[in-house]
């Protein structure tokens, strides 16, 4: 079974918030079921949204009582491994009962995500697609990530306490350092490359808006990290890159990462180079101005660049509509 990839966070954004759908399936290996539920938990805690949970034999009893006491959340989350057929055609018969205002949020094994898909036609048709857990990455990765997902950052336009207040360039240092060191290590270094290449893609409509004829040396860049991620073989550098204006600033900022991209293909320069990629799209101009959306463009790198490139993979885009989200944080 092939599916689309998401982090448990990105799961959850796109079952409840902004718009609720009836239901939504999240497959996950068997042995990670109780690791992908609870970071669906958190996720939904950090959504505000109001959830309960529920087993799979008694979702459809435990529903009705929440009706009956006038407590409906807002998601139900049902974590399951259950290949059982007979469990699974008796949600199928009584499927209404689950239509009743609050997303039903399956966390399934590969077993049970078969099953259903087997058994359970009609359900299966208000799931629509199903979609699976990123790969997990290494321990000290997933605990940078959590450390900077927890933070409030003043450099995001964020207000925090002093006890929640956390410097941005350290949580991004230590999730970059948790990738490994690209001067010694290819993988690592390749991981920054599609890294720097997810932010390169961010700033193409900055250069567009401001100055056409800096698309040119934005494309070869994206071509050479293109050429170099896709195959086995070393990259080449991209030398003689035009001067980037000084203003406007967002152009200047944009280009900059355009240059930073570049420098991506020396592994020499890479950490440092990810690292003014990283400072010009969440402090700078390059993206967006304004504060609006710092923290929901901070997220997405969490959520969703930093696993893919873990895994070697392209991310995401930026979905640009959550900018003024009141439920990102």
């Amino acid at each position: 079974m092939r599916l689309p990839e998401v982090s448990p966070a990105s799961f959850a954004r796109r079952a409840v918030v902004p718009k609720k759908k009836p239901m939504a399936a999240l497959v996950a290996p068997r042995d990670e079921i109780e690791q992908v539920t609870e970071e669906l938990r958190a996720a939904l805690t950090n959504l505000s949204v109001r959830f309960a949970e529920a087993q799979l034999d008694g979702a459809l009893r435990e529903r009705s009582a929440a009706r009956a006491q006038g407590s409906q959340p807002e998601a139900v989350l049902v974590a399951t491994t259950s290949e059982d057929e007979g469990l699974w055609r008796a949600i199928e018969g009584h499927r209404s009962r689950l239509h009743d205002g609050a997303t039903t949020l399956f966390v399934l094994s590969e077993g049970a995500a078969t099953t259903l898909l087997h058994t359970a036609p009609h359900l299966m048709s208000w799931i629509g697609t199903m979609r699976a857990t990123e790969p997990r990455v290494d321990r000290r990765l997933a605990a940078a990530i959590d450390a900077a997902r927890a933070g409030r950052y003043p450099e995001l336009y964020e207000e925090a306490d002093a006890g929640e207040a956390r410097d941005l360039d350290e949580a991004t240092s230590d999730v970059l350092a948790a990738l490994g060191d690209p001067r010694v290590d290819d993988r690592a270094w390749r991981r920054l490359g599609f890294m720097g290449r997810a932010a390169l893609v961010e700033v193409v409509p900055t250069i567009a808006a401001h100055w056409p004829p800096g698309l040119a040396p934005a494309n070869a860049v994206r071509a050479a990290l293109d050429a170099w991620l896709s195959s086995a073989s070393a990259p080449a550098a991209v030398e003689d890159l035009p001067a980037a204006p000084l203003a406007p600033q967002a152009l200047s900022e944009a280009l900059g990462v355009v240059e930073s991209a570049a420098h991506l293909l020396d592994r020499a320069q890479a950490r440092a180079a990810l690292s003014e990629i990283l400072d010009s799209i969440f402090q700078g101009y390059a993206v967006f101005p304004g504060s609006e959306g710092r923290r929901a463009l901070f997220d997405w790198w969490l959520d969703d660049v930093v696993p893919s490139a873990a895994a070697l993979r392209a991310p995401p885009p930026f979905d640009r509509r959550v900018k003024s989200d009141p439920h990102r944080r």
